[in-house]
Order: structure tokens, then C-alpha cells, then sequence
């Protein structure tokens, strides 16, 4: 769907340009945004156009233009973004940003460790437990620390000769250092794991702890 705006301007040659770079910036975008100029006009932003913006999810762009505080303050109240700069590229800058907000946000995978089976236990209480040699990185009983206020939650998969024998996204339900329960293993040490709602593990498979993080995009 096209991202729409509303543009103003304090003449039309300067509306003129300004419209002619948003669109520049959507033909640029490597993820081939559309952008749909709904009103353009000369002059202060009507409160008309804060109505019509808020009906359409559109964000207010002027350039150099005087606006009046009554309007303002609609805008606000109807948290319609209106934004002025008397300076061409810092407004384009702050368009791309706003364009970005639209976009929705992409899943970058991120693989924490890899593990070797070295044996296979059952255990109870734990049911069939994977002892494991670390052989990079770490591996997470829960959560990855995150450069985010909220640590990614890890999962696990099992490889075996290169195939994905198991299913969906599961978790850790046990992750021990001989006898242990620890919140991290790391490379060159052995670990029990047992994951939730896997049971299938041979001498050989690879165990990867991986995270999904939702990135913003950008335009």
C-alpha cells in the first residue's frame, strides 16, 4: 500500500520540488515504497487537511511555512504528524524517517552456537537429554542478552547431515553443566539440553541456538 502524505509549501515552485523529492526518495528505495502526495497546497496547513490526514494515516510535510498554533494543536490531538523545516534536506531526512515507520519490521535470524550429540540419556523428570560438546559460540537455557531493553528469547534446532529434523521454534526446557542447571554454556564445554517436544537425537546431530529479532526497515 502507498504511504501517504499531505505537502506544503510557502510557493509553488518550493511545493513543486518537494514533491518531486519525496517521490524521488519512494523510486530510490530499494524496497520500492510508493508515495502518494493526497493534498498538496500553498500556505499554512488547513485544519481540513489535519481531518484528512488523520482519516487517511498520512504524515503533514511543509517547507518554510508559518503554521497556526490552533492547527498545531489539532494535529496533536489527533496525533497527526506535522512536520516543518525551512531547510529542503533536513525535511527529506525526517521524510525518510517517517516513511520507515510505515514499513513493517523483518525477522533477522541470528545463531547463537552450534553443539555436537556426544551421547544420549533419558532421564527422569527431563525425559531424553542431549549431552552435547560445545563446538562455537553459546548456548542459552532462555534468553539471549540483547543490545534491546528486552533480552531475545533463544530456540533451538536439531540437525542431522545437514537436514532439520525438528519442528517449529522449541525452547530449552533443561540446559545443565554436569549437574548444574546453568543459563549459558559456552564454547569447548560439555552440557546437557533437553528441548521441549524433541526427543529424536543421535550421536553426531548438531544442536543450533538461534534467536529471531523483529528489525525496523529502512527506507
Amino acid at each position: 500500500a502507498p504511504t501517504l502524505v499531505t505537502t506544503g509549501a510557502d510557493a509553488d515552485g518550493s511545493l513543486s520540488a518537494l514533491r518531486e523529492a519525496m517521490m524521488e526518495i519512494a523510486d530510490e528505495s530499494r524496497l520500492h515504497i510508493q508515495v502518494d502526495p493526497i493534498v498538496t497546497g500553498v500556505g499554512p496547513v488547513l485544519p481540513s487537511e489535519v481531518e484528512m490526514a488523520k482519516e487517511s494515516n498520512a504524515s503533514i510535510f511543509c517547507f518554510n511555512i508559518k503554521n497556526d498554533g490552533a492547527t498545531l494543536r489539532l494535529a496533536d490531538t489527533k496525533d497527526v504528524r506535522v512536520i516543518n523545516d525551512d531547510v529542503i534536506y533536513r525535511l527529506l531526512e525526517e521524510s525518510r524517517d517517517i516513511f520507515s515507520s510505515y514499513l513493517p519490521t523483518k525477522e533477522v535470524e541470528h545463531v547463537h552456537g552450534r553443539a555436537k550429540v556426544g551421547k544420549v540419556f533419558e532421564i527422569g523428570g527431563l525425559g531424553t537429554v542431549a549431552g552435547l560438546n560445545v563446538t562455537e559460540g553459546n548456548l542459552y537455557k532462555e534468553k539471549v542478552p540483547s543490545d534491546t531493553k528486552v533480552p531475545l528469547r533463544c530456540f533451538y534446532r536439531v540437525l542431522r547431515k545437514g537436514e532439520v529434523i525438528s519442528k517449529g521454534l522449541p525452547i530449552s526446557t533443561s540446559l545443565k553443566h554436569f549437574k548444574d542447571d546453568v543459563e549459558e554454556v559456552s564454547s569447548g564445554m560439555e552440557c546437557g539440553l533437553s528441548i521441549d517436544g524433541h526427543s529424536d537425537y543421535e550421536e553426531g546431530d548438531i544442536i543450533e541456538c538461534f534467536s529471531i529479532e523483529e528489525v525496523k526497515q529502512e527506507v
